[in-house]
């Protein structure tokens, strides 16, 4: 291999590496890249003097009679020549009552303190109270800075007559501390409208009243756009606010408390903390984020209202609230950045219907993919990277909803429904066309809807979360929604189903306990998934269910006291099952209906065994839930169909009888559950191909029928014949040899191999070598014989018998006679007859404790 190549194969490697990993994470949101903001607020200091006057030395009536507009601005005016970035000016407004005919403005590195008690009062119908001077013009932060308003009160008292107004206005400047002040009275405005600010701390203030219809924060936040949206800020140069800290804040009896309603598109808000504050009784919403990244909503308290957080990244009416940037939409794709990096969490939430939320919800996180739009670049402003944790939440209708975002986590909250006080009926968890969203380790309790809800999107988790009394499903997933994982979770007293997956969704349901629905506990209904380890006990249908055409598999699952069936199919689904256990359902344990079927695993590892002539055996493994299994035969021809030869109910195995030799089989296995009105059949198995072999019973060889005692195993070298043909050692057969050692029968098992089968049993025999001949010659005179030759030298002693009708009788008549003198060359047998005409003799030998014989000469 050349280098050449072998650098080009790495580099391929490495491509389809990098491919999976990104693959990997584009599946599994990384929620640990989310940590909010490290917003540190408005950062005034370095002072080394400070110069301090006092308003009513310019004039200013603290009794409230008089226009005290003009006294209060020439103190603040003071700040002009006097007041730099070393030097503080500190205006002091006395305990008393201001009211002031025309707005006042504020220059940098002013310090406006009201003690306790003094109020400053609107008296006028068109306008602000107070706003920074932008004396130098400046666009982005370059404006005022350092500017410091502290305690009293700012009263924007509206009249009958009075215009939309905010009490004050603050843009294109950099450090604004707002602190222990109440600002009160708007009508159809801000109590404080920032814009195009950095660094930015309100703290300790008190925000209520308001008149009027437009949905107006107290606190808002913007962008310095256009005309429309923050007029009399010139430049237009889309500045936004930066490093906010909005804390220990009290916001009440308003339709609004703080955030942003409108954007500059491309342009983000960004470092925002929003913390301690309180709001109660509001009938819009608490806290509104349009376009803004990097925050920390936390500790705060939301009691009675519509809508608590709503944090958008476009609005349903897009030409309403986002605005085109000053620079034009060229490269308007190259900045823009769904990446929210937020954090919502530890707040204590109530909402309630309001005239603005006749369905209210706690937290809303939007997106929107906008096609042809008129007024916006087409393109998908979704929103990324949320976590909404550890937040305790009653709500009359929705708590958590979610549109066209990813990468969403949703942990460890307490959500209730009010059932008493309200009777709206929402989802508790709302997520539509949502991807990568984990809802886990949440407690929630109640709702006349599901408890998690989803629709579309894809690769969403629902786990671990403890769910109790839904008005229809703990978790309804729907829409088509795929790649959905549903796991771990408990839920009891569903008012219609446990979970339940429809209209095209795909999950994977595992894990759960599903106790006491009013009717099924798991149901998929046109979806498709599989449903796995999940415990469903005492619930009023079914414990599974598959209904209109879904397509499931039940797995390992456990169906206990329900009071329809552990499983049912129906209208022509498909349910494939192994492993579930039931007991004690009122019905039955499986039921198919309505054109539906209940699938079992194919057979695995299908094998042949004890192959032979006329017959073999098959062997499978156990499917589970299986009552028995199916087996099926052909030949190998081409036209040959599959033909049920037996129904196997005991064991997993089966043997075939009365089979032509030599000729190839093929055999698949499938299993059957006997339901409760028919038999389901499972998937078949891969087909088995086996030939039959010939028998090597009645084969024939040219053994040597005897062998001579060596004192070591004897073999032979022989043929072996079936049918006239000559067979192949160790291919046709193979031979196992016993009691082959000793002087005996040896014993030769042919056994069949290969095409062959069956064995065959032969024999030979074992015996001493006789190498010597040895006569006896009958004396006729003295009725002796003489035993004459060579004897073996191999033997310890002779054994003379008399033969019996030419017959050797291998048991003497009488005692033999023994020579023990084997080195005679002749020995007189002095007890022998002299009619023995026919006599015999054998050698013996002594051999590890037992006489061995030789044979009769």
């Amino acid at each position: 291999m050349t280098k050449i190549t072998r650098t080009f194969i790495a580099f391929v490697a490495a491509c389809l590496l990098a491919i999976m990993l990104m693959t990997v994470r584009c599946f599994a949101y990384d929620y640990s890249t989310i940590t909010g903001t490290k917003a540190s607020g408005a950062e005034i200091s370095g002072y080394s003097g400070a110069l301090e006057v006092n308003v009513v030395d310019f004039g200013a009536d603290k009794k409230g009679k008089k226009d005290s507009s003009k006294a209060i601005q020439k103190a603040l005016d003071y700040a002009i020549d006097n007041g730099s970035n070393s030097v503080q000016i500190k205006v002091v407004v006395p305990k008393g009552k201001y009211r002031i005919d025309k707005l006042l403005e504020i220059y940098s590195n002013t310090w406006l303190y009201l003690e306790d008690g003094a109020t400053i009062v609107r008296n006028f119908d068109k306008g602000c109270m107070i706003k920074n001077a932008q004396a130098n013009g400046a666009g982005g932060y370059g404006s005022e800075r350092n500017i410091v308003i502290e305690g009293g009160c700012w009263d924007g008292n509206p009249s009958p007559t009075s215009r939309p107004f905010s009490n004050m206005r603050f843009g294109h400047m950099k450090n604004l501390w707002i602190k222990n002040v109440e600002i009160k009275n708007n009508y159809n405005g801000h109590h404080v409208e920032i814009g195009g600010v950095k660094g930015i701390t309100v703290e300790d203030c008190d925000f209520h009243g308001y008149t009027g219809t437009s949905q107006k924060e107290a606190i808002q936040l913007d962008t310095i756009s256009n005309s429309d949206v923050f007029p009399a800020y010139e430049p237009f140069d889309d500045t936004p606010c930066d490093n906010a800290v909005i804390k220990n804040n009290k916001f009440h009896d308003l339709i609004r408390g703080l955030g942003s309603h409108s954007a500059c598109l491309g342009v983000y808000y960004t470092n925002t903390l929003i913390s301690g504050n309180s709001f109660y009784n509001m009938s819009g919403t608490a806290i509104v984020l349009i376009n803004h990244k990097k925050c920390i909503i936390e500790n705060n308290t939301m009691k009675n209202v519509g809508c608590a957080i709503d944090f958008k990244y476009m609005t349903d009416y897009e030409n309403a609230n986002f605005h085109v940037p000053n620079s034009g939409y060229a490269g308007i794709k190259d900045r823009l950045d769904d990446n929210a990096n937020t954090i919502i969490r530890n707040n204590d939430i109530t909402v309630v219907g309001t005239y603005y939320y006749p369905q209210p919800y706690a937290i809303q996180i939007f997106g929107k993919k906008l096609e042809k739009s008129y007024s916006h670049p087409d393109y998908n402003y979704t929103v990324k990277g949320v976590k909404i944790v550890d937040n305790a939440i009653k709500t009359a209708g929705s708590a958590v909803r979610l549109t066209d975002v990813s990468g969403i986590f949703i942990g460890s909250n307490d959500i209730s429904y009010d059932y008493d006080r309200y009777n709206y009926s929402m989802d508790l968890i709302w997520l539509s066309e949502s991807s990568q969203v984990t809802v886990t380790k949440n407690k929630l309790t109640g709702t006349k809807q599901n408890s998690v809800y989803i629709s579309g999107g894809s690769g969403n988790e629902v786990s671990s979360n403890t769910i109790k009394k839904p008005g229809v499903s703990g978790v309804y997933v729907s829409g088509g929604s795929d790649k959905n994982t549903i796991s771990g979770n408990t839920i009891t007293s569903a008012g219609s189903n446990g979970i339940k997956i429809t209209k095209e969704a795909k999950a994977d349901v595992r894990k759960n306990t599903v106790k006491k629905s009013k009717n099924h506990g798991l149901i998929f209904t046109a979806g498709s998934g599989k449903a796995s380890d999940n415990i469903l006990e005492e619930n009023g249908l079914s414990g599974l269910m598959a209904d209109n055409s879904a397509s499931v598999e039940f797995f390992n699952n456990t169906c206990n006291k329900n009071k329809g069936y552990g499983i049912k199919a129906n209208k022509k689904s498909q349910v494939k099952i192994s492993g579930n256990s039931f007991a004690d359902n009122s019905k039955g344990d499986v039921y198919v209906t309505g054109s539906a079927a209940v699938l079992l695993n194919a057979p695995d590892n299908v094998k042949s065994q004890d192959i032979c002539s006329d017959k073999l055996t098959l062997t499978w493994d156990e499917v589970s839930q299986a009552d028995g299994y199916y087996v099926y035969r052909k030949t190998d021809a081409e036209d040959a169909e599959f033909e049920q030869i037996a129904t196997v109910t005991d064991g997993t195995s089966f043997t075939d009888y009365g089979l032509v030799p030599k000729t190839r089989y093929v055999y698949k296995v499938k299993a059957f559950l006997d339901t409760v009105d028919s038999v389901q059949e499972g998937s078949d198995s891969a087909d088995m191909s086996i030939k039959t072999k010939l028998t090597i019973v009645g084969c024939t060889t040219n053994m040597r029928g005897s062998m001579s005692y060596t004192g070591k195993e004897r073999t032979q070298i022989f043929d072996v014949f079936v049918d006239g043909e000559t067979l192949i050692p160790d291919v046709d057969y193979r031979t196992v040899y016993s009691d082959n050692v000793n002087i005996g029968t040896a014993k030769v098992t042919v056994i069949g191999i290969g095409q062959y089968c069956d064995s065959a049993d032969f024999q030979f025999d074992i015996m001493l070598k006789s190498d010597n001949v040895m006569v006896i010659k009958p004396q006729e005179l003295n009725r002796k014989s003489i035993v004459t030759g060579k004897p073996t030298m191999k033997s310890q002693g002779y054994e003379v018998a008399e033969a019996v009708k030419d017959k050797l009788d291998h048991t003497s008549h009488r005692e033999p006679a023994i020579v023990v003198n084997y080195n005679s060359p002749s020995q007189v047998i002095a007890k022998a007859r002299a009619d023995m005409l026919d006599l015999r003799v054998r050698s013996y030998r002594e051999l590890t404790g037992e006489t061995i014989y030789g044979a009769w000469l």
